[in-house]
């Protein structure tokens, strides 16, 4: 996030007013344009060209950094838009809250979610100071997908550093980066800088990045220990910097972290750090390109409609959490086009959020159906049947149809995108909860961990999947170090602690299952009942007895001389079951339908049963078996 002082906010409101009203009235016209280039996604309240020239700055920014960061920075999977508007006044209702009120510090506004990103910011200004804000905010999503959530001073330090980037001096084969920013270098010699402690412990919530008072010298004292550490020709500096990430993020206390891999006191580094300050030279640094980078040559550009510009506005909202104003937006976008499948989709995903399952299941199933090519249709339609089983039947078959069908669902987004890594994360997910065979589901996320190793929500995912398997041991490690990653986002390592408390119960449970000879989860296919109906689900309980199970309807109990014949019509076949005695079976209900004891005779009514036997083996055998249970189930449990 680029932040500038109020007092020079004012100004510089008052300025581009003034100017506002000399430019021709084209510049406030009403008209929002698109432009897709090769790797970016821009909408903006401003003249075509102006955001052609954005995104063709965007594109050399890229190349220059995509030989110069290592490839991970780049990774295409995470899908952004960046929307510009006109000016500051244009832009004001969009930024981001504080306390109930958008902030209007703000210049930029970078905002990371799994299935969207957002960059915001105004234009209306120089170009120059434009593309200094563009760039910053552009860094904070190449910084998200190295580190995930990175230090707050690392990543607004990072983004200042990496803001001022230019092309040295004319020359296409050389980068120039870390230049002298006047504005932070005139804060530091001003203001007292911040004990290190609180710099590097500083988070979203601190008042050193919230106060005005305050975020000045947190942003500038940022951008300058990146500077320090960056400085180091060497390299030195740059890998002890990865070595404390490395540290921090696995829990050490950042005093520890700051020993082990800058291996001096951090009072030692805090003096080091003031010295580099003092001095004032913060050198720029020449990097060498392998190749010069390419103008850009094409781009998609067209005019938006109002409709579309009302929808582009209100996923905007809704994606930097003001659900409230999304909605208006929203609505507005469909009462003027009540096609627009992009506004339903926010919509849904919008009541989603809200719990309004029913509302959010109707305009899925209209996105999905009317853009069968957009991927998120798909996705967050798949997300709901997931969360919502109000209208599936309660029975083994309905619940298996429900399965099958957000299987289908994911699978189609994973078709239309293929490296949108979160429906592949919903795959996992859907089997863990309702599967019976996770092998699948672990092949997958071996795969998903190998492509995106610093996915937490992953991670979690991981821990969830060997909590299935009863790999406790695994589970435990795996989120206790989500519990301890102090870089993770606050709700998931809240869900990860939820998670570890309720360990020891599945431990429980387990041990007397397999106290009780049954198997455990995940065992391999045919020791599972096959007509017991998950409760609520995905429980389906495991086999109590060994031996040979058939599903069906217990039709007759014949009593005849020394033998009992037990008669189940399972599917076309009708097993003829013995047994020496009734007594001798093992009868167990599921159900109040069946009480009382078992006699011989006709069935009034059928009844659905697991019967568990002994086959007998051989020609002209007067049975099909020895019967040594017989478990009552409920009759919609059975899916033969």
């Amino acid at each position: 996030m680029v932040r500038v002082r109020q007092a020079s906010f004012n100004l510089l409101l008052i300025l581009l007013s003034s100017v506002a009203l000399t430019q021709p009235c084209a510049a406030r016209a009403n008209s929002w344009v698109s432009v897709r280039s090769e790797n970016f996604a821009l909408v903006g309240h401003v003249g075509e060209r102006e955001l052609l020239s954005l995104a063709n700055n965007l594109e050399e920014f890229r190349a220059v950094f995509s030989q110069l960061l290592p490839e991970e920075y780049f990774d295409t999977r995470w899908p952004m838009v960046i929307v510009v508007f006109a000016d500051g006044a244009d832009y004001a209702p969009f930024k981001p809250l504080r306390e109930g009120q958008p902030d209007q510090s703000v210049a930029g506004y970078f905002k990371a979610g799994h299935d969207l990103s957002y960059i915001t910011l105004a234009a209306g200004g120089t170009h120059e100071l434009t593309t200094s804000v563009l760039f910053h905010e552009y860094v904070h999503s190449l910084v998200r997908n190295r580190y995930g959530r990175a230090p707050l001073w690392l990543d607004e330090g990072v983004a200042e550093y990496y803001s001022a980037y230019e092309l040295a001096d004319g020359k296409r084969q050389e980068a120039r980066v870390g230049k002298q920013l006047p504005r932070r270098v005139q804060y530091l010699r001003t203001h007292a800088l911040l004990p290190l402690s609180s710099l590097l412990s500083a988070e979203r919530n601190s008042p050193l990045y919230n106060d005005h008072d305050k975020h000045g010298i947190f942003y500038a004292q940022s951008w300058a220990l990146v500077h320090y550490l960056m400085s180091d020709h060497t390299g030195e500096r740059q890998r002890q910097l990865t070595q404390f990430l490395t540290l921090t993020s696995n829990g050490t206390p950042v005093d520890d972290s700051v020993r082990q891999a800058f291996q001096v006191e951090p009072a030692m580094l805090e003096r080091r750090l003031a010295a580099y300050v003092r001095a004032r030279k913060y050198p720029e640094r020449l990097m060498s390109l392998a190749e010069p980078p390419q103008p850009s040559t094409s781009a998609e550009v067209r005019l938006l409609s109002e409709a579309e510009t009302q929808a582009q506005l209100g996923d905007l909202l809704l994606h930097t959490d003001r659900s409230d104003e999304a909605g208006a937006y929203l609505q507005r976008a469909l009462a003027l086009d009540p096609n627009l499948a992009a506004a339903r989709i926010s919509l849904g995903l919008l009541y989603l959020r809200e719990g309004r399952l029913t509302e959010a299941k109707e305009q899925f199933q209209w996105a999905a159906a009317a853009a069968p090519m957009n991927h998120l249709a798909h996705y967050y339609y798949a997300d709901l049947l997931r969360r919502d089983g109000s209208d599936a039947a309660p029975t083994v078959a309905g619940y298996v149809a429900r399965t099958n069908l957000i299987r289908v669902e994911i699978k189609r987004a994973i078709e239309l995108a293929p490296d949108f890594l979160d429906a592949y994360g919903l795959l996992v997910l859907t089997d863990i909860e309702r599967s019976l065979q996770l092998d699948e589901a672990t092949e997958l996320l071996d795969r998903l961990m190998r492509q995106a190793p610093g996915r937490r929500d992953f991670k979690l995912l991981l821990a969830q999947l060997n909590l299935r398997k009863e790999a406790f041991d695994a589970a435990r490690a795996q989120l206790q170090s989500l519990v301890n990653d102090r870089q993770g986002d606050a709700l998931l390592r809240i869900e990860a602690q939820t998670t570890l408390d309720s360990v020891p119960t599945k431990e429980k449970i387990a041990a007397a299952r397999k106290l009780a000879g049954e198997p455990a989860i995940g065992s391999p296919k045919g020791a599972w009942q096959p007509c017991d109906m998950p409760e609520p689900g995905p429980q389906f309980k495991s086999l109590r007895f060994a031996g040979e199970q058939a599903c069906g309807q217990l039709i007759k109990v014949e009593c005849a001389g020394a033998d009992v014949l037990i008669f189940v019509k399972a599917g076309e076949r009708v097993l003829r079951l013995h047994t020496a005695a009734l007594g001798r079976v093992k009868f167990v209900t599921y159900t109040t339908d069946v009480r009382g004891k078992i006699e011989c005779g006709e069935r009034p009514e059928p009844e659905s049963v697991l019967v568990t036997y002994r086959p007998v083996r051989g020609d002209n055998q007067m049975s099909d078996g020895e019967v040594t249970a017989v478990e009552f189930v409920p009759k919609d449990w059975l899916h033969y």
